[in-house]
């Protein structure tokens, strides 16, 4: 299964911990403009995993149109900002014991730093790197488990 880990587009500046700061309009022509060429990748998404925060929701909604109208969505607060990321693989793990398996795709958009834990927990495993994803980017990653180390790194994308 593919698990592709994007960090919310850019947003306004303010506080990192502030959960209503919205993205910039910039980026939401940007990610208009760019996620149709991602055609191939989005259309394989079944599963929308989301932050509640709003930079991550508008994230997330502006990508609704360029994903197959069957996807299911869920908003996590294990994806928030200092979640420990094994908590965030547990959250994964449900889709996976759910035979969410195949071709088929996990989108999960959250915020740094737990998605740059996450990638290298993921890839690397307990000691692995910790990645700083910039605003917009997607690693995608092949495993068959959600664990430590389990994890391939396939392509890296910029929304």
């Amino acid at each position: 299964m593919r698990v592709m880990l994007m960090r919310h587009c850019e947003a306004v500046a303010g506080r990192d911990d502030d959960p209503e700061r919205p993205l910039t309009q910039a980026a939401l022509v940007r990610l208009q403009e760019r996620a149709d060429a991602l055609g191939e990748p989005l259309g394989r998404v079944s599963c929308l995993i989301s932050s509640p925060w709003r930079r991550c929701r508008e994230t997330a909604e502006a990508l609704c149109p360029f994903l197959s109208c069957t996807v299911r969505q869920e908003f996590s607060d294990r994806l928030l900002p200092l979640t420990d990321p094994h908590q965030a693989l547990s959250l994964l793990e449900r889709y996976f014991a759910d035979g969410e398996a195949g071709d088929a795709a996990l989108l999960v958009v959250g915020h740094l730093p737990l998605l740059g834990w996450l990638i290298g927990l993921l890839c690397e495993g307990e000691s692995g790197a910790r990645f700083s994803p910039a605003p917009g980017e997607i690693a995608v990653i092949e495993l068959d488990w959600p664990a430590a180390g389990m994890g391939s790194l396939r392509c890296w994308y910029r929304l």
